[in-house]
């Protein structure tokens, strides 16, 4: 018996991981996923909503999250910006100056400076 459940669990198992994997526009019903590598973004309009902008480094163009309360960000740009380093802020929140370079993502209303 137990051996008979362990190959029922095996083979869902399998098939699952079969239909979760399957190939891009394979058995997705229609549905277009995007680039979801993270890499090849031309700029932030190419990236999926979950991801918010195209962002510049060392290592190319990567679509990454927007920015959350406390961490580094970019200043918001124009539509299909591609930004340096770092994405601006999730709304409602903004992106404070620090000094030195540094601009962190605040609540709006609270610039310290």
């Amino acid at each position: 018996l137990k051996a008979r459940f362990l190959t029922v669990v095996v083979l869902f198992t399998a098939h699952a991981v079969n239909r979760c994997a399957g190939s891009k526009g394979g058995d997705d019903d229609g549905i277009d996923w995007g680039d979801t590598s993270g890499h090849g973004c031309e700029s932030s309009q190419h990236c999926l909503d979950t991801h918010g902008c195209c962002v510049k480094s060392s290592g190319g163009q990567t679509c990454m999250p927007l920015a959350g309360i406390g961490q580094r960000c970019s200043e918001l740009s124009g539509d299909g910006h591609v930004y340096t380093d770092h994405c601006p802020c999730t709304p409602p929140h903004t992106c404070g100056d620090k000094g030195d370079g540094i601009k962190i993502c605040e609540a709006p209303g609270s610039k310290r400076g």
